[in-house]
């Protein structure tokens, strides 16, 4: 399932069903904590879509809203802080 999912992310790379379920997927087998170096890896791809920012953003605020259910409230700010750079990336691309 992962590598079918990682090949719809390739030819997909705006898909907003695709990452859906891929941030679903990575939440559910690995935690919140998973989430982010899960996008930085895709960030660090060769050739991304530009939009992908936007993704691994949103990626960020969902980890943080996790992390803040949880009352882990430092991690929380890190996560919220990340997403606020990512989406800053994003409106600069």
């Amino acid at each position: 399932a992962w590598r079918v999912l990682g090949a719809g992310l390739k030819r997909f790379p705006e898909s907003w069903k695709l990452h859906e379920r891929y941030r679903n997927r990575i939440l559910v087998t690995r935690g919140a904590g998973a989430l982010e170096p899960a996008y930085r890896k895709l960030l660090d791809r060769e050739k991304v879509s530009p939009n992908l920012a936007w993704f691994a953003g949103y990626a960020s605020l969902v980890a943080a809203e996790c992390h803040k259910r949880a009352g882990r409230m430092a991690r929380s700010r890190v996560a919220y802080t990340n997403a606020i750079a990512l989406y800053d990336r994003f409106v600069g691309s």
